[in-house]
Order: structure tokens, then C-alpha cells, then sequence
């Protein structure tokens, strides 16, 4: 059900966020996926499509899209210098 599936992404966003290289090179991982998904696709799925591909490498990917977005954060990047400004997202 949507509340299982829920607690499920959270719990994963969580151990992506504290067991891995963080939400930064896990987005950018979804960025190339989806940048490869458009390039490939001869037709526009729904949007359900998509927010289950994301749901689904959310539970069961997320080492892959986290290697890929290392990759693609290390050819933005090569210096090291790419860092977020996390203060926008602390509680006021």
C-alpha cells in the first residue's frame, strides 16, 4: 500500500543519505538515468511510469545510481570544488 511504499522510500532516502555518498550523487545518478531513459524513448511514458522507476531504484538500485552520479560528479567536478549550500535547508 502507498503508506508501506512510503515509510520504504524514506527508510532508503535515510541509509542513502548516512550509509553512501549522500543525496547529491544519488540525484545526479537519477539525472543521467533519466537523461538516458529521454534519449532512448521513442514515445513519452506517464508520469506513473516514471515515479514508479524512480520508487523502484529508489529501494533496489540505489548502489548504481549513486555509482553513476560519483561518475558524472567527478566529470562536473574534477577539482573537488562542487559543494552544496546545505544551509538552505535547516530549519529556521
Amino acid at each position: 500500500n502507498k503508506r508501506d511504499q512510503a515509510e520504504e522510500t524514506l527508510d532508503s532516502l535515510n541509509r542513502i543519505i548516512h550509509d553512501n555518498a549522500g543525496l547529491k550523487t544519488w540525484t545526479l545518478g537519477l539525472c543521467v538515468k533519466f537523461t538516458e531513459m529521454f534519449e532512448k524513448a521513442t514515445e513519452r511514458k506517464s508520469a506513473q511510469y516514471y515515479r514508479t522507476v524512480v520508487y523502484n531504484d529508489t529501494i533496489e538500485n540505489s548502489a548504481l545510481i549513486i555509482a553513476a552520479g560519483k561518475q558524472k560528479l567527478a566529470s562536473l567536478d574534477p577539482a573537488g570544488v562542487f559543494k552544496f549550500d546545505m544551509s538552505v535547508f535547516e530549519d529556521v
